[in-house]
């Protein structure tokens, strides 16, 4: 029995494990989304640019988006095309059925970066041609510590793109004429829809069923006494209440254990990174990015 038991706390113990190593890496998005600054290298301007093409993008372009992530180093084991893709499949970008988003990556310190384009796309925006915008327009600014300016060239070249692809001259942000303006205001765009759940709530839900399993199965071992059934302490709020004159001890010894610590909620750590609000407790679309895209690793 306690074979069995030991069995199924590693069964449930490796999933859990293995998600919280991935979510150490993964920070929260911002709470715009669109944007996540962490080496602090966009101006203003360059933010609203971004913000202000994320309304007509997902209305226009049958729910496409287009993030920017900024950081100073990547984490331990990841290259700028593996980080790109999992911070893309992890925060779901663009729609989840026209996997059609894209994440620019920008690795500061490291002068590394990647454009991840989803999985519907990748065979119209192919690696030579992300390469090619890269290398005119993003490239020589990033090497000359214009990182801002690097960003603010690529972007437009990004939201032409999707113009072409969609046959659309609705676009805000692009290099035509419909750049420029204020913020694209649409009943559309929502910046706080929820498309399902987060890694963490996932992470969350397996440590409660894990505690549930460990609660039972410490009841099972336990002998009824004065016929009175043992309950785990965390279905009642702040335990059972209240416990009369402990009676003498029954024969089967004292009880187990209590399991020690607790695991803390909130944001994940990890990177350097400090993040954003959840949209929602979800995050992007859906998309997932099929491995498509082009930079330096």
């Amino acid at each position: 029995m306690k074979r069995i038991f030991a069995l199924i706390l590693a069964l449930l113990l490796l999933p859990a494990l293995a998600l919280s190593a991935l979510a150490a890496d993964v920070p929260e998005p911002s709470a715009d989304f669109y944007v996540y600054d962490g080496a602090g290298t966009l101006s203003q301007s360059t933010k609203d640019l971004i913000l202000n093409a994320s309304g007509p993008l997902e209305k226009y372009c049958d729910g496409a988006q287009i993030v920017v992530v900024t950081i100073d180093y990547l984490p331990s084991g990841y290259d700028s095309e593996q980080y790109a893709n999992l911070l893309f499949n992890s925060w779901g970008i663009g729609s989840s059925s026209a996997n059609n988003g894209m994440l620019l990556l920008h690795v500061v310190k490291e002068d590394r970066g990647w454009l991840a384009v989803g999985a519907g796309i990748s065979n119209q925006v192919s690696t030579d041609s992300i390469n090619s915008l890269m290398d005119s327009y993003f490239w020589p600014y990033s090497d000359a510590g214009e990182y801002d300016k690097a960003v603010a060239t690529l972007f437009p070249h990004l939201v032409d793109i999707f113009a072409a692809l969609y046959n659309t001259s609705a676009l805000y942000g692009g290099t035509g004429s419909t750049q420029g303006g204020d913020y694209y205001e649409d009943p559309y765009y929502d910046p706080y829809y929820d498309d399902g759940p987060s890694l963490g709530t996932v992470i969350a839900f397996i440590l409660i069923i894990l505690l549930l399993v460990l609660s039972f199965a410490g009841s099972l071992g336990r002998r009824r006494y004065y016929g009175r059934a043992y309950y785990p302490s965390f279905f009642f709020c702040g335990g059972p209440g209240p416990r009369g004159p402990r009676g003498p001890r029954g024969p089967g010894g004292p009880p187990p254990p209590r399991g020690g610590g607790g695991f803390r909620g909130g944001g994940f750590g990890g990177g350097g990174f400090s993040g954003g609000g959840f949209r929602g407790g979800g995050f992007g679309g859906g998309g997932f990015s099929g491995g498509g895209g082009g930079g330096r690793r």
